[in-house]
Parts: structure tokens; sequence; C-alpha cells
């Protein structure tokens, strides 16, 4: 069995993961910006985007995991449990 190396996440991706961790509203709200103007450029009507689209939830609730997966440390007030309690 080999042993997982060290990864190198570079601190552009470190912050932006904590502050997805955190629900960030700014980096949240780019993110919806962002998605607005995708939509409008894929062509697709809202519904059948927003059925085909469903991955932003999901990275935002998969933040902390992925924190701790890459051997990062998590903002205060996240606990990285996959239950979605945020810690709170």
């Amino acid at each position: 069995m080999s042993t997982p190396s060290q990864i190198e996440v570079d601190a552009a991706t470190t912050e932006k993961l904590a502050k997805l961790a955190i629900s960030d509203p700014e980096l949240l709200l780019a993110g919806l910006e962002a998605r607005a103007e995708w939509q409008e450029t894929s062509g697709l009507d809202s519904r059948t985007y927003h059925e085909l689209g469903r991955g932003g939830p999901r990275t935002v609730a998969a933040a902390p995991e992925l924190m701790v997966a890459l051997g990062l440390s998590l903002p205060s007030g996240v606990d990285g449990e996959p239950d979605g309690t945020g810690g709170e």
C-alpha cells in the first residue's frame, strides 16, 4: 500500500476554500452572479440550467471536507463534519 504524499495547495485556493467553508457572502454573491451570466450565455431556460447545474450548493457544502482532505486548517467555527451542521 502506498503512503499518500503531502499535497501542496496554493494560498489562493486555500483562501477560496476557507471562504466557502464559512459561507462568505461576497464570494457566494460573486458565484451567483457568474452562474447567472453562464446561464444567459448557455441559451438554456432557467429551469433546465438549474436542473443541470446543481453542483454549486454541493461545492459549498463540501468545502470543509475538502480542506480536511487536503490537510488544510479549517477556519474558526467550522468543524468539517459531513452532517452539514458547520459547527453551529
